[in-house]
């Protein structure tokens, strides 16, 4: 392969006395007669940052000015502007407000351009990442935000070439991204881009090596090895040079993230696909912010069903309870006396005037009151929707814990109990056809021996008691009668 970036980043070009320009500057000098730097808060290959105050608009600003004078790197100056340019261009609360460019004389007397900026108070993912690899929840909403700011710059025709976890700020409004200094137009070559930065080995698409035009697929691999960085405090390639990194890329499909605990698996995939070496296998800005969002919002939905199945377990329990000491249990009279069953009366015959005398027994051999019948159930003989899907649930939890049914299966018939309960369909031939599906995928998963035929039994007949109770709750609903919980 020719024409390889040898480096990085390109020196910082200094002035006669030594000292960058961005150095030359101390606290309580002006830019553009406006801005009264306070202190340095912040240092790159290119430039220093200032913690500023704008005495026009009474605000604190952050100011970045350029280590290279003007007079010796005249790419600076057009470099400069085409960042401010293009983060003024993307409208998004994500992104980097750019407020004002200009250019200064320093104390050396020399000529520098400076970009003003919106002030953010945060720290750097890579402060973050120093300390090991994030849950999966909190890495992909970090993504979720970086992808939607891309998605805005790519559809304004600007690729950033520089996403790394030092230009995402963790703030308290969210993850932020900065710094488009090295930003370029889509279809622009390397060589038609104005600046001597190049990127950061690990996070440069492989067609970049070769000079590829700039694409917003090279911005989405970027994305893709920050994500894997987030989720296993690694990187997919640990090459730290361009013919490594090459011989990598060429090696084979690319890495998945593994060891995630609790990690989806379309979560993985997606890393996965960012990370291909053909730009046109990667997913789009706006498609990983879309597929990250449905994940998200899936384990948000999995906590509530959780807790809404606790509660109805609990409900269940203590209807069940309650029903069993009311049928089996004596119930006291004020005396203090056993209150007879009103169900059993004892038959009386009159003997003559003013005389009452008891039937003669049932049979012949005894002479003993008959004894008063007993409920034979613990439970009540109908079961509302909370407690048909309590029960469904319990058995499935059940067949989980004594592995009569295989984890990921005993997982994916939850998901079909909840969605029959949560989304039922409008008619009756359509709720018993969506019933049948879920007892059909059972008798699948028996004979895949995901599940014991026993328990598949057993979760057949709650099926079935969940599907009455679900058209009985309907059935109820459309005449407007009350439905007990």
């Amino acid at each position: 392969m020719t024409d390889k970036p040898k480096q990085t980043r390109t020196p910082t070009t200094v002035e006669d006395t030594g000292t960058p320009a961005g150095h030359a500057l101390k606290e309580g000098d002006r830019l553009g007669n406006r801005y009264l730097l306070q202190r340095r808060i912040g240092t790159g290959g290119m430039s220093v940052v200032w913690r500023a105050w704008d005495e026009a608009l009474q605000r604190s600003v952050a100011v970045k000015v350029m280590h290279a004078p003007l007079t010796t790197c005249l790419g600076d100056r057009e470099m400069i502007r085409r960042e401010a340019r293009a983060a003024a261009r993307i409208e998004h609360p994500n992104a980097m407000g750019v407020y004002d460019v200009g250019e200064t004389i320093t104390s050396g007397g020399r000529l520098t351009a400076y970009v003003v900026m919106r002030l953010l108070d945060g720290h750097s993912l890579a402060d973050l990442l120093d300390d090991g690899p994030l849950i999966w929840q909190d890495a992909v909403e970090i993504v979720v935000r970086v992808a939607d700011v891309l998605a805005a710059a790519h559809g304004h025709g600007i690729v950033h070439r520089d996403v790394t976890p030092e230009n995402v700020m963790l703030t308290d409004e969210g993850a932020k991204l900065l710094d488009f200094g090295i930003a370029a137009r889509v279809g622009e070559r390397e060589d038609e881009v104005p600046g001597p930065v190049f990127g950061t080995p690990p996070y440069v698409a492989p067609e970049r090596l070769h000079g590829a035009e700039a694409a917003g697929a090279t911005d989405v691999y970027a994305l893709g090895v920050l994500m894997f960085q987030m989720l296993t405090g690694r990187m997919p390639y640990p090459e730290t040079t361009w013919d490594e990194l090459e011989t990598a890329h060429r090696a084979g499909r690319p890495p998945k993230p593994t060891g995630v605990p609790g990690l989806p698996r379309s979560v993985a995939r997606l890393c996965r696909r960012c990370l291909a070496t053909d730009p046109s296998d990667r997913p789009t800005a706006a498609e990983i912010a879309s597929t990250l969002n449905d994940a998200l919002y899936a384990e948000t939905h999995r906590f509530q069903r959780t807790v809404r199945r606790l509660v109805a377990v609990m409900v269940s329990c203590l209807v069940i309870a309650a029903t069993a000491i009311i049928a089996t249990g004596p119930s006291l009279t004020p005396g203090g006396g056993t209150k007879p069953d009103p169900t059993v009366q004892e038959p009386q015959v009159s003997n003559g005037p003013g005389v009452i005398a008891a039937a003669p027994s049932q049979s012949p051999s005894s002479s003993k009151t008959p004894t008063p019948k007993r409920s034979t159930s613990s439970a009540p003989s109908v079961l509302s929707v909370l407690q048909a899907t309590a029960a469904v649930h319990a058995l499935i939890d059940q067949g989980a814990k004594d592995t009569s049914i295989r984890a990921d299966v005993a997982s994916d018939i939850s998901q079909q109990v909840d969605n029959l309960v949560d989304y039922p369909a409008q008619t009756p031939e359509e709720r018993q056809r969506q019933l049948n599906d879920v007892r059909k995928h059972i008798r699948d998963r028996v004979r895949e021996q995901g599940m014991t035929q026993s328990i598949a039994s057993d979760l057949d007949s709650a099926l079935v008691t969940l599907g009455a109770a679900i058209e009985r709750e309907l059935s109820n609903r459309s005449s407007g009668t009350s439905v007990p919980a």
